[in-house]
């Protein structure tokens, strides 16, 4: 018999998922469920939310040079992050990564960005070398190339 799940660890528990050989024979027999997909200034966001995080809108809008609350809130509405509790130096929202972030890109924690050549997989292939550009779209899949540091 063949198995079409495999169980992935979390940090919080386990994750049944389809295993990645057979996608796209689960994808043939399910009604297609496409994603909306991310435009190219969501992503830089949320690129700079995952690899800054805790972050405040102000250090957002810093680092990409203009004002992102409504990139921040579309990324809020679609869960892929949320408020932290607590507030910035100057009573600003701070923002972090969702599990759900964690589950949409691979991942099994943020430490997995950082593994050799883990983040151009996951940010590859939005922008061709200039950030902010803002015209094209991306899946949720695809993600940002450049020299960013981690933590």
């Amino acid at each position: 018999m063949v198995q079409l799940v495999q169980l992935r660890r979390r940090p919080h528990g386990v994750r049944i998922e389809t295993k990645p050989q057979y996608a796209d024979l689960i994808g043939r027999l399910l009604p297609e469920r496409k994603a909306k997909p991310i435009t190219s200034q969501a992503l830089e966001t949320l690129a700079i939310v995952a690899l800054k995080q805790p972050v405040s809108t102000g250090d957002i809008n810093a680092i990409r040079g203009i004002e992102s609350a409504g990139t921040v809130q579309t990324l809020r509405n679609r869960k892929l992050i949320a408020r932290s509790p607590r507030l910035g130096p100057r009573r600003e929202r701070i923002w972090r990564t969702t599990q759900l972030f964690l589950d949409t890109f691979g991942l099994a924690s943020l430490d997995d960005l950082y593994k050799e050549g883990r983040m151009e997989e996951v940010f590859a292939s939005v922008y061709s070398g200039e950030a902010g550009a803002g015209e094209g779209e991306a899946s949720s899949n695809n993600a940002l190339t450049g020299d960013i540091e981690g933590p």
